[in-house]
């Protein structure tokens, strides 16, 4: 004698199936959030002739480059920093570059010894022409 219903393997693997349906639809209503990492600012080195071809430049909203004018001579190197907003709009700046390096000698100075020689002959040279000059004045 049995009691209640009888088991029945179908009704069984309907339920799971309903189970498994209820488990996907719970994680796909559940917003996913993306993992993002900060892009790190980058630099790129470009080449232009002059000012205007900088100025004409598209480039993208937040980003910046460092550009050589290869229109300036070997003793006047320039180099254009030019950076956009988030609305794209443009900053340049533009500097002279030189090339040194540690062994370079950095500038010379004169000794308060020196300079007050140096005074002292300017100084004799003027009161010289000063004496020719009323010298003349008398004759």
């Amino acid at each position: 004698m049995t009691f209640g219903y009888p088991f029945d393997p179908l009704t069984a693997q309907l339920q799971q199936l309903s189970n498994q349906i209820s488990q996907l639809q719970t994680q796909q209503s559940q917003p996913q959030i993306p993992i993002t990492t900060p892009k790190p600012q980058s630099y790129q080195a470009l080449t232009a002739q002059g000012i205007e071809p900088i100025k004409n430049m598209d480039m993208p909203p937040n980003s910046s480059a460092i550009i050589l004018d290869t229109s300036s001579t070997d003793a006047e190197t320039i180099f254009t920093f030019v950076s956009t907003d988030s609305t794209g709009t443009k900053t340049i700046r533009r500097y002279k570059a030189f090339e040194f390096s540690d062994t370079t000698p950095g500038p010379e100075y004169t000794s308060k010894e020196d300079f007050e020689k140096f005074k002292e002959s300017i100084t004799a040279t003027l009161n010289s022409i000063n004496d020719k000059l009323n010298h003349r004045k008398g004759q």
